[in-house]
């Protein structure tokens, strides 16, 4: 209705002054009360049409709260995911440092922190297990310099008894007398002079 009443208004002003006019201006009347009378069905249409867009509007309204809460909560579950991954991180490198610690003072050094992690915390326990070996390898090596030394004290003191017992039974001779020695029992040694004259050390 309304697009035949533009058609109409148009062609009557096309043809104003002209023998077509009043035909035209007939038809452009009729158009007018045509539009005149629908104007209740169309405001009525406006005013669904109104109330439909509102509904429309308020749907996305909610879908888009629905969607920022949500996403709110996906971001706080995040957040507190990625805390608890930190908070567990820092409390496992600080709990393996400890369990190395608490080794040394008891004096075993075989343990290790073992962080394979390469923040300041991980540096910290791989200098910490790099100084355990250093030092394991020092105590190590001091061991076997220990074992070496005492088995050269045993070869020295075996050597020692040798010389002593090849002593007690040697010869001295000084100024025309011999003079010899023997080892009694219980350690002590005899001189024995030419003069057939025996003494005993102390």
């Amino acid at each position: 209705v309304v697009e035949d009443y533009l058609t109409v208004a148009g062609e009557a002003f096309d043809s104003a002054g002209t023998s077509a006019s009043a035909a035209t201006m007939q038809r452009f009347s009729t158009a007018f009360t045509a539009v005149e009378d629908q104007l209740p069905a169309v405001g009525d249409a406006l005013e669904t049409h109104a109330a439909a867009l509102a509904a429309a509007v308020g749907d996305q309204r909610g879908r888009a709260s629905r969607t920022l809460v949500l996403t709110g909560v996906c971001a706080a579950l995040l957040l507190l995911a990625g805390c608890w991954l930190i908070s567990y991180g820092i409390n496992h490198t600080l709990a393996a440092v400890g369990r190395v610690t608490r080794a040394l003072a008891a004096g075993d050094l075989s343990v290790t922190a073992g962080v394979p992690d390469r923040d300041e915390l991980g540096q910290m326990a791989g200098d910490l297990d790099a100084a355990t070996g250093s030092l394991r390898t020092t105590i190590d090596r001091m061991s076997d310099l220990v074992s070496t030394l005492s088995a050269a004290a045993t070869e020295l003191s075996g050597v020692s008894g040798e010389l002593h017992a090849g002593a007690a039974d040697a010869f001295i001779l000084s100024e025309g007398d011999r003079i010899g020695f023997r080892t009694l029992a219980d350690g002590r040694k005899v001189r024995f002079f030419k003069s057939n004259k025996e003494v005993v050390d102390a």
